[in-house]
């Protein structure tokens, strides 16, 4: 329930509760769980970049864990929020990351593996076709925008 407010305040809550208690616990996997679970919350009300931040949160907690599947799908997770906020260059990057760490793990379950496949391809395919879009719309690249600005 993306516009319920009420909800809205009641699971910011308990996402703040459980995740200091995950911290002070030293469950990692479970605070990096709950950050994902808020993440899809916020991403689902519009709110891209904060779920982009929580995203990101997690992965600096995994930053010094070995490879894993949690890992894999924070990269994952940062492609698609990076995407649909139009930073084509910054969701590849992401998909090459969360390639390369799948090619390192075992075989994940078909269901998983075919969303992972299909988020890769539609990424892809936005990178080929952004040029194209981007004259369309009369869209300037970013990193042309900062270089000359």
């Amino acid at each position: 329930m993306p516009n319920d407010v009420t909800l809205a305040d009641r699971s910011q809550s308990f996402f703040q509760q459980a995740s200091e208690r995950y911290l002070r616990l030293g469950h990692v996997n479970r605070y990096c769980k709950c950050c994902l679970r808020a993440a899809a919350v916020l991403h689902l009300q519009g709110s891209k970049s904060e779920a982009e931040y929580y995203t990101q949160q997690a992965l600096n907690k995994l930053s010094d864990a070995p490879v894993s599947s949690l890992l894999a799908i924070c990269y994952h997770n940062l492609a698609v929020h990076t995407v649909v906020q139009q930073r084509v260059a910054d969701a590849v990057a992401h998909v090459r990351s969360y390639v390369a760490l799948l090619r390192q793990l075992p075989k994940l379950g078909n269901s998983w593996m075919q969303l992972l496949d299909n988020t890769q391809w539609l990424i892809l395919k936005a990178q080929e076709l952004w040029p194209q879009h981007q004259q369309q719309n009369g869209i300037r690249d970013s990193q042309l925008v900062s270089m000359r600005g």
